[in-house]
Parts: structure tokens; sequence; C-alpha cells
């Protein structure tokens, strides 16, 4: 790894769709289709630091049983993924004891949302 891969996000750099840093091990909630009577339906991942990598990825929840098949895929973490998602649940990052606590940030400019 000899150059910067700036498409690698370190925890914290990309934020949800309300401006709360992602960091590793938050649930995040992403819209995937709209069903029958116009029922909306989710795709539920965890945010993890993936090593290998150098950045975050979304891992999908169903890969947490061992049991299940590990189809699909794990995105790496993007700002346009990021900007899509909502953090639901979270744990302690610094003095922030809840997701909710953590101080929002403003998206890029360059954001269409």
């Amino acid at each position: 790894m000899d150059g910067v891969r700036p498409w690698l996000k370190q925890p914290g750099e990309c934020v949800d769709k309300h401006g709360i840093p992602i960091y590793p091990g938050d649930l995040l909630k992403t819209f995937h289709y709209r069903g029958r009577r116009r029922k909306r339906n989710y795709l539920y991942h965890v945010a993890v630091m993936d090593t290998e990598a150098g950045g975050m990825r979304m891992i999908p929840t169903k890969w947490l049983e061992p049991s299940k098949p590990h189809d699909g895929g794990s995105p790496l973490l993007s700002d346009d993924l990021a900007g899509d998602a909502e953090i639901i649940a979270g744990g302690k990052v610094g003095e922030w004891v809840c997701f909710d606590e953590r101080p929002r940030r403003i998206m890029s400019v360059g954001s269409t949302k």
C-alpha cells in the first residue's frame, strides 16, 4: 500500500443521512424496495473495519449467523452509501455513550441530499 487511497473510509469519516458519523459496530438501515401496498423494505448492515482492505465495510446482518450462507456482497463504505443509510443502533465512541449523542456534521457541498 504505497499511495493514499481516498476511497477507503476510516471510522468517523462518513456520515449517515442525519449527519451522524459512522463508526465500527453501528447498525445501519438502508432502503431496499417498495413492496405490495407501498410497504417499504429495508436492508440491515453492520459497519465493520476491514483491516485487510484498510477501510470500513457494510456487512449484512444475516452474515452474523454462522449457519447462513454468505450470498450477496459486503460493499466498502462510501459517502454515497452512507448518505442513504440511517444509524439505528450504535455503541460508545469516545465520550459519547450513544450514537445520537455524537456531534453531527453537515454533508459535503456536492451532495444531492
